[in-house]
C-alpha cells in the first residue's frame, strides 16, 4: 500500500519485483513494471529498474496476500509466472 496523496492508485500487488496488479486505478500504467527491489518495508521509495524513475509515493504498509485472494478481488491481474 502506497501512500494518499490523492493520486489514483494506493496499492501495487508485486510478485518478485513485477507489478502484476494495481488498485483501484491505472493498471494500463503500472502492471508489468519492474521495480530494482523485490522487498519492501513502510517508507521505503520504489524505483522502477526500466528507466530509474522513483515513485513521489512511499510505501506506507506491506501485505502478503495469497493467489486465491488475489482472485478474488475486483481488478485485473496479470498472469503470475514463475520468478
Amino acid at each position: 500500500n502506497l501512500e494518499d496523496k490523492g493520486q489514483d492508485f494506493l496499492s501495487f500487488y508485486v510478485q518478485g519485483n513485477r507489478i502484476i496488479a494495481t488498485w483501484p486505478f491505472q493498471g494500463h500504467i503500472w502492471n508489468g513494471r519492474k521495480l530494482t527491489a523485490s522487498e519492501f518495508a513502510p517508507g521505503d521509495s520504489l524505483i522502477f529498474a526500466d528507466d530509474g524513475l522513483t515513485l513521489r509515493y512511499r510505501v506506507e504498509s506491506v501485505e502478503e496476500i495469497s493467489e486465491k485472494q488475489l482472485s478474488k478481488l475486483s481488478i485485473n491481474v496479470l498472469p503470475v509466472v514463475a520468478s
